[in-house]
């Protein structure tokens, strides 16, 4: 949508707020941190994503790539829950 977001800092999150510009990264744990990026965002100071960041981002993440992981990834599901086919299920209480 092109709109800027506030994000954990944590390494998966940063990798792509900070690789296509998709806003400003905040402690989790601490409200003023948060609040602060929230401001950065919204003053102006953390520029919006653009078309070109938006345009690599969903060449990159979108459906068009995803949907090959998930085809390959079924086949081998399938694989794995017929070799547990033969084994009867026992619920055990927890």
């Amino acid at each position: 949508a092109g709109i800027p977001i506030v994000a954990s800092d944590l390494p998966e999150l940063r990798y792509y707020v900070k690789t296509f510009r998709l806003g400003a990264l905040c402690d989790p744990t601490s409200p003023k941190d948060m609040a602060r990026a929230a401001r950065a965002i919204l003053d102006g100071s953390i520029p919006r994503p653009s078309a070109e960041d938006l345009d690599h981002l969903r060449r990159q993440l979108g459906w068009e790539q995803e949907r090959h992981k998930l085809r390959a990834a079924y086949p081998e599901i399938g694989r794995e829950r017929a070799s547990h086919a033969d084994r009867p299920y026992h619920h055990r209480p927890g």
